[in-house]
């Protein structure tokens, strides 16, 4: 069986875009052919399974050139190309561009605000597991003892077994006493929740965000938790959501606040009231998917810049060809199976400060040393220091 640093040099990378009666997208997928003609010819029978009206491709590239030239790294494409043995074609990134971003079009609007919105119609939607991360208290036994009323996202079973972790609605009051201000003023000063300002009631407002912490994740037979009272992940939804998924989302819901390095944002509904499709629902889309991706890259890049023996002491900002460097490099570390974060860091001082040319020597041997992902990258590190040594003297 091939490995998938071998197989990646017999799959391709297709950019394309399609649309139908109901709907304009745009996406990428990968294909397994020997050629780029039979690739084309691979993508051409996947979309006219699916009857699509019109589509094309906009680009192909070998998926070694793809990677190679990524500004990004691709953990869902590389994630992809580890099942595509299963089947030809694969979609690894898509988006439905029939519908503008909401907030392009101004469905939405994002603004820097200050603290002062807390009214009779505001509600705080909480992460239990941030809440006590930062408190040390347990959700629940604040909520029975401050006196608001409460309730949470999740229900049944569910709520019991993760009742630790899970999203709780609460409905804050006009006049308040100390310990009620006091856990308002905490939910202020830290990301450990979202403000919503709506005319709905406490039990009409759950019922509505109920329907969005369990979501489809497209392509997949599964669904997933979908986080979007952490106010992160929420800043990346706001940003991201079309006009179509906004609707559905903030039905109904005038403001929603959150706080985002050390500043307070308001998201403002601007989109009019209209009578949606019943088809249409809020899925976790590939884009969504890529997007989030991202976003928890770009936080491990970050710690792997701040930790690198090369980059440690470096100016802040790094040049185009230095962070070309390190995603490639991480890239590399993804297709030769590395997911343990201090695996990767190894992998990547061995790479981008200790290089050699018998890189893929080296990395066969230590490969087969163990099965532990560290002591494996650990011990590449080491084979790697002491040729560089060797070769010095």
């Amino acid at each position: 069986m091939l490995s998938l640093f071998e197989k990646i040099k017999k799959i391709w990378v297709v950019e394309y875009y399609f649309e139908s009666i109901e709907s304009k997208i745009e996406g990428k997928l990968l294909v397994n052919s020997d050629t780029e003609e039979n690739a084309i010819g691979k993508f051409r029978d996947y979309f006219s399974t699916y009857e699509k009206s019109f589509f094309y491709y906009k680009s192909i590239l070998s998926s070694e050139s793809y990677i190679n030239q990524s500004e990004k790294s691709e953990l869902l494409c590389i994630k992809a190309m580890d099942n595509i043995d299963e089947q030809d074609v694969i979609i690894f990134e898509e988006r439905e561009v029939s519908y503008p971003l909401a907030i392009e079009s101004s469905a939405i609007v994002l603004n820097k605000i200050e603290y002062d919105f807390i009214d009779d119609k505001t509600f705080i939607l909480i992460d239990a597991s941030k809440y006590e991360h930062l408190s040390g208290d347990f959700i629940l036994t604040k909520l029975h003892a401050i006196g608001f009323d409460w309730t949470c996202l999740l229900k049944g079973k569910t709520q019991s077994i993760l009742e630790n972790s899970a999203p709780y609605l609460i409905k804050i009051k006009n006049e308040m006493d100390i310990t009620q201000r006091k856990f308002v003023n905490l939910c202020l000063k830290n990301p450990i929740c979202i403000f919503i300002k709506t005319n709905l009631d406490l039990f009409s407002l759950s019922s509505h965000l109920r329907k969005f912490t369990y979501l489809e994740v497209y392509g997949k037979d599964n669904w997933s938790y979908f986080r979007f009272y952490d106010p992160n992940i929420f800043s990346l939804i706001s940003e991201h959501l079309n006009e179509m998924e906004s609707n559905i989302f903030y039905k109904n819901i005038d403001e929603i606040y959150f706080l985002k390095n050390s500043h307070f944002y308001s998201l403002k509904n601007n989109a009019s009231d209209c009578n949606l499709d019943p088809k249409n629902k809020l899925i976790i889309t590939p884009y969504l998917q890529k997007i989030f991706h991202d976003y928890q890259q770009s936080i491990f890049i970050k710690k792997i810049i701040n930790n690198l023996p090369k980059y440690k002491d470096h100016k802040q900002v790094l040049d185009i060809k230095e962070k070309k460097e390190i995603i490639n490099e991480l890239n590399r570390a993804y297709l030769f199976g590395l997911t343990n974060p201090k695996a990767i860091y190894y992998f990547l001082i061995a790479q981008i400060v200790f290089f050699n040319k018998e890189f893929l020597s080296l990395w066969s041997v230590a490969s087969h040393y163990s099965s532990s992902q560290e002591i494996r990258a650990l011990h590449y590190l080491d084979l790697t220091i002491n040729k560089m040594s060797r070769d010095k003297i």
